[in-house]
């Protein structure tokens, strides 16, 4: 088995860099010539990145977060997590010719051709290994795309108001591991708003569902006060739900208590 422990990247970069491969210089070209391979499935991708070495000179493509970018040249080094939310799955992405633009903490997608792995050492002087792709593309991507694909979306167009104060839900995505809301809050009150998501409910089939939050994601948040005349955008992270008929409930406050009495309710009734 592969050992997963981070890479001394710099030490091995240049390794890697001076052979202009990985791991001892096996590259596409010097993989004898044969019939072309069919590219690796999600579950070969498990296997070459949990250790096995058998799939030298087959297409791959990954998706994860960089934790280290490196150049020299015309040579740019990613070390990425393709298990970015358990920090697991360590792989190395070169890839030559112009610079991709691409910095520590990004997401990307990278197709390429498997390598023999890169050894170097970790914090701790152990010999450790990492899987490794000469990339023939590379694009940086969103977490949604990289970490939680959305499965199914609704388009909502819903509008609760009151007194002026308004959030309108655009639509709701639907994830393996999340449900996001997309809200518009606008405030044409009498006093400045403030709502807080982790105010917000969820109400499905009897149970409720509290906000969960998602620091990796830093979707925008609708926790401000919103002056009078201003409109601002977030998303609201709630546990993954089914998408069957379900209630949200948000509460705002305003700051002018004679006008408005100071707690704001709004609810969204969701059909499907």
């Amino acid at each position: 088995m592969r050992n997963h422990g981070l890479v001394a990247f710099a030490a091995s970069l240049a390794v890697a860099m001076t052979l202009c491969s990985c791991g001892g210089g096996t590259s596409a070209s010097s993989v004898e010539e044969s019939e072309p391979l069919p590219a690796l499935t999600e579950a070969e991708v498990k296997q070459w990145i949990g250790g096995d070495d058998s799939f030298i000179g087959r297409e791959a493509t990954i998706t994860g977060k960089v934790f280290s970018a490196e150049h020299s040249d015309d040579v740019y080094a990613f070390q990425v997590y393709t298990d970015p939310k358990n920090y697991s799955g360590n792989a190395i992405v070169y890839v030559r010719g112009d610079d991709p633009n691409i910095g520590s903490d990004s997401y990307i997608v990278a197709t390429g051709t498997v390598m023999e792995d890169l050894e170097g050492e970790n914090a701790f002087g152990g010999t450790v290994t990492a899987a490794c792709l000469e990339a023939s593309s590379i694009e940086e991507v969103s977490y949604i795309e990289a970490v939680s694909p959305t499965l199914q979306a609704f388009d909502a167009g819903m509008t609760a108001e009151q007194n002026g104060y308004s959030i309108t839900l655009n639509k709701i995505e639907f994830a393996a591991d999340e449900t996001r809301f997309y809200v518009t809050l606008t405030n044409n009150g009498a006093g400045r708003l403030s709502v807080y998501d982790y105010n917000a409910v969820l109400l499905q089939n009897g149970k409720q569902f509290n906000v969960q939050s998602n620091y990796e994601a830093d979707y925008p948040t609708i926790n401000n006060e919103l002056a009078v005349g201003g409109t601002i955008e977030g998303v609201i992270c709630f546990p993954k739900v089914e998408q069957t008929n379900m209630q949200m409930q948000l509460r705002g406050y305003s700051d002018n208590w004679e006008a408005d009495g100071g707690e704001l309710s709004f609810t969204f009734d969701i059909a499907f």
